[in-house]
């Protein structure tokens, strides 16, 4: 059976009038097919592609993530001009479309680090999820786990663990999107040792009572919604933030900015309090703002919660949702004060959750160094 995300249908590529291009920011890796047939291109174009790459153990575009040679002042690729999309490097082909063969399935969404898949994500107004679809696309398998019982109780608790944001999600309650992720937490911390003991009628269970779970045991840390102020920091100190982001991602390099003159010179006490009164604020001023947050939390599920399936790392993937969450609610409470407190459009609301993704996620170095900072100051509390 092949899945799609219940909005893939709506998107088309914005080209060049897109505001935040997939064409900057990061490395573009040229897959082996594509620069095979680089290397015959004639004329200077050939002559380019192929010195820009000597020296290089792997092709790529972009490198040092600045602009991509071939991207144009009018917001278009040279090559797709002068050589047609087929010779566009696969990545780029696919971009922000993403695919992945679990073997029995195989699910297709797109990526939020595209600011245009993000608009369409915050302009639905249902629950995300997948649908039934009648193309299929080829993708190798992913992993080597062809458990198939295991992945049945996956796609079981996967729809347990968003019926759970959906329910607090409708609650409109920030005690109950905090007490929601919190049980997200629990439920990775409880699943990865479950599997550790090979318990896997713990997946099993029925649906579980969230409220007594998340608010049980000790040992984690007590708010999810929003982060403490401590962790926060720890996660600036800790690599998201350096100056070559002025240079990779401006936009993203401005918000942080906007993090370091008005919190970060404060007292922890004080970041607490001030970011506090900021959020109560914002969640004021924007109604929609709380499901909204939750229902990102969802997508994650839905994109990566069944790396599980391969890795077993139930409390990474749990963490993973939570930093991008809560980064991307500082830095949306914090252009909201900068703008005068006029309510943010979905616009912007989006390039926040875009310029987050390309650093929190799709940056390896950055998503390990984040990742190990949180499950530290989760595990340690």
């Amino acid at each position: 059976m092949d899945k799609v995300i219940s909005f893939y249908k709506k998107f088309r590529c914005l080209a060049g009038l897109c505001p935040a291009s997939c064409c900057f920011g990061w490395n573009i890796p040229v897959d082996e097919e594509t620069w095979r047939y680089y290397k015959r291109v004639p004329g200077l174009l050939g002559l380019r592609l192929k010195f820009e790459q000597l020296g290089r153990f792997e092709p790529v575009f972009a490198l040092g993530s600045g602009a991509c040679r071939y991207h144009q002042k009018d917001g278009l690729c040279e090559l797709q001009k002068k050589l047609g999309e087929e010779a566009l490097p696969l990545v780029c082909r696919r971009y922000p479309r993403m695919h992945r063969n679990y073997g029995p399935f195989t699910e297709t969404w797109l990526d939020l680090s595209c600011i245009h898949a993000a608009e369409l994500f915050l302009s639905e107004e249902e629950r995300v999820g997948f649908q039934t679809w009648d193309q299929h696309p080829v993708e190798e398998r992913f992993g080597n786990n062809d458990d198939e019982e295991f992945l049945k109780l996956l796609q079981q608790s996967r729809e347990e663990l968003i019926d759970v944001l959906e329910e607090a999600a409708l609650s409109g309650k920030r005690e109950e999107a905090d007490l929601a992720l919190r049980f997200m937490l629990r439920f990775g911390y409880d699943a990865q040792n479950a599997c550790v003991r090979q318990d896997y009628g713990f997946f099993e269970r029925g649906e579980r009572d969230w409220r007594e779970s998340a608010s049980g045991g000790s040992g984690l840390m007590e708010a999810c919604l929003p982060f403490p102020a401590e962790l926060l920091q720890l996660l600036f100190d800790g690599g998201f933030y350096n100056d070559a982001l002025k240079r990779q991602s401006p936009y993203l390099y401005r918000l942080c900015g906007l993090y370091l003159r008005e919190l970060a010179p404060l007292s922890e006490k004080a970041r607490e309090k001030k970011y506090g009164e900021l959020l109560k604020g914002y969640f004021s001023e924007h109604p929609g703002a709380l499901s909204r947050m939750l229902r990102y939390y969802e997508y994650c599920l839905c994109q990566y919660y069944f790396n599980v399936y391969q890795d077993y790392s139930f409390t990474l993937w749990m963490i993973r949702g939570l930093i991008d969450l809560n980064l991307i609610l500082l830095f949306c409470v914090l252009r909201w004060k900068e703008l005068g407190k006029e309510r943010l459009d979905l616009r912007e609301t989006a390039h926040i959750i875009s310029v987050c993704e390309r650093r929190a996620r799709h940056n390896h170095g950055i998503f390990e160094r984040l990742s190990r900072i949180t499950q530290e100051f989760v595990f340690n509390r």
